[in-house]
């Protein structure tokens, strides 16, 4: 939507570049007051084909369009220059808490999971809880964010052309791994590439917060602090997937319980259904990646594409 921070922060970004600015907007009802989404079985139907089971349908897939041979270029994995997105959601940085994130990062909600489950997230988090805490995140990063989530998602985006991703060649990826973890999540990297490459950014605040390096830093009259003001949060970060509303969550929930069977040997189903107790959905994205698995197991795909679904209509909060 408009006041999405996205959306916002890349109008200012182009304005100062001089270049295009072009925003698709979500389908919405005449009355603006709702969006109309692709049914999840479809939505989930084109991510297990585009991204063979490596991602769920919380992602957004594009859409196949006529080839553009034009290259276009994407920021995506530029996380890597901060540290990546494990570290940049930790406060603590105590041994202690950076193992806690590592920890829950493969462990989060073990009730909800099968003991079979439990004990191959174990496995998988071993090697990783062996590492020194920094080291480890940070190369989590690279191993499943950029490796494996993303290398699925990014494959949707090649059925329109040439992209290009700066942030994901092996040679910036290998330096910005070899930069100090700490300076990195202090985003003075960022920041300094960003008055290097592009000065005319340097003062376009980032939303709701301030850069990390500068947070509690004091500057004395001699030394030059860095040009740009803090942005306020502007709370117009909304998504129909994060907020799916009642018309939506229920689509969610009968295909999910429809097939709890096919979940068992992965999920306690009874937990399954406490995320389902309310009209509304308990922590929609993991309901969304148990909808795909569910989807996944059933043999959709491969398979006939479903036909005649209609859009669901999510209410756009007032």
């Amino acid at each position: 939507l408009d006041g999405h921070p996205d959306v916002v922060l890349a109008g200012r970004i182009a304005g100062a570049l001089g270049v295009e600015h072009t925003v698709i907007p979500p389908a919405r009802t005449e009355r603006r007051d709702a969006v109309l989404v692709e049914h999840p079985l479809a939505r989930t139907y084109e991510t297990l084909r585009t991204c063979e089971g490596m991602t769920s349908a919380y992602e957004s897939i594009v859409g196949y369009l006529p080839y553009n041979a034009r290259p276009t270029m994407s920021g995506q994995s530029g996380e890597v220059l901060r540290a990546g997105s494990f570290l940049l959601l930790q406060s603590d940085l105590s041994p202690k808490a950076l193992r806690r994130r590592i920890d829950t990062t493969f462990m989060r909600d073990k009730a909800l999971f099968s003991a079979e489950a439990n004990e191959h997230a174990r496995e998988l988090a071993r090697p990783w809880q062996e590492r020194d805490g920094f080291q480890a995140l940070d190369q989590m990063y690279v191993f499943y964010r950029i490796g494996r989530w993303q290398a699925g998602s990014r494959a949707g985006s090649q059925r329109r052309g040439d992209p290009v991703w700066p942030f994901l060649d092996n040679r910036v990826v290998r330096a910005a791994l070899g930069l100090d973890q700490a300076w990195r999540l202090s985003e003075e990297v960022v920041h300094e590439l960003i008055t290097t490459f592009a000065p005319k950014l340097r003062r376009i605040p980032i939303e709701g917060k301030p850069w990390r390096f500068t947070a509690d830093r004091r500057y004395y009259p001699w030394q030059r602090r860095p040009g740009f003001l803090t942005a306020p949060k502007t709370g117009g970060g909304w998504s129909w997937r994060t907020s799916p509303g009642e018309a939506l969550s229920g689509v969610l929930r009968d295909h999910v319980l429809e097939h709890l069977d096919l979940l068992a040997p992965i999920v306690a189903p009874d937990e399954v259904r406490k995320l389902f107790a309310a009209p509304v959905v308990a922590k929609p994205a993991q309901v969304w990646h148990l909808y795909t698995v569910a989807t996944m197991l059933s043999g959709a795909y491969p398979g006939k594409a479903p036909e005649g679904l209609d859009e669901i209509r999510v209410q756009v909060p007032s």
